[in-house]
């Protein structure tokens, strides 16, 4: 009875909650989409070191559809923003319907940086144009090296393997732009 409650209480302490479902949906999508998430230089500092930070070409890779993934002011987590469009289809996609009450309930842990009476903010992921996004606070943990070997695999592979750098197909452009239009 003892081993069957000791099970019991680990399944439950291991279980993903709605709200790390969530975060697990964002995070993956910005390692699996890394093109059109723009990244900032201390960001990429902390990411890869001084010599590869400095030999990226920003002009390439920060394109910044759709998202944008910074340091934190403290350094002591990341941030992905999320274009409020892009995020909602996301959504749906996978299923969600009840992202607004998770939101909700990461704002109150902090978890979701927002305006104080809505669940957005602005930001300018692409240049001039403020948009509402969803942004969401990471740990630096074993996550960073998923982000690590993702660009790894994007960028420097494909710079050293291509003449072209041209990442993003027309279908990419267009879908991002379907994506990020309409409120």
């Amino acid at each position: 009875m003892i081993n069957y409650s000791l099970n019991l209480t680990n399944a439950i302490e291991s279980a993903q909650t709605p709200e790390d479902e969530l975060l697990t949906i964002v995070h993956e999508d910005f390692v699996k989409n890394i093109r059109k998430y723009k990244m900032n230089y201390p960001f990429a500092l902390k990411v890869f070191g001084k010599r590869k930070a400095e030999a990226i070409d920003y002009d390439l890779l920060n394109s910044g559809y759709v998202g944008l993934v910074r340091l934190s002011a403290s350094d002591n987590h990341y941030e992905i923003c999320v274009a409020k469009n892009y995020f909602e289809q996301m959504m749906k996609n996978n299923g969600i319907v009840d992202f607004r009450k998770r939101l909700k309930n990461l704002r109150a842990t902090g978890v979701l940086i927002a305006e104080k009476d809505r669940l957005v903010a602005r930001e300018k992921i692409i240049e001039i144009i403020d948009l509402k996004v969803y942004i969401f606070k990471f740990q630096f943990n074993d996550k960073m090296m998923s982000l690590h070997n993702a660009y790894e695999e994007m960028y420097f592979d494909k710079i050293e393997n291509s003449d072209n750098k041209d990442f993003l197909s027309d279908d990419e452009v267009q879908n991002i732009e379907e994506c990020l239009g309409g409120e």
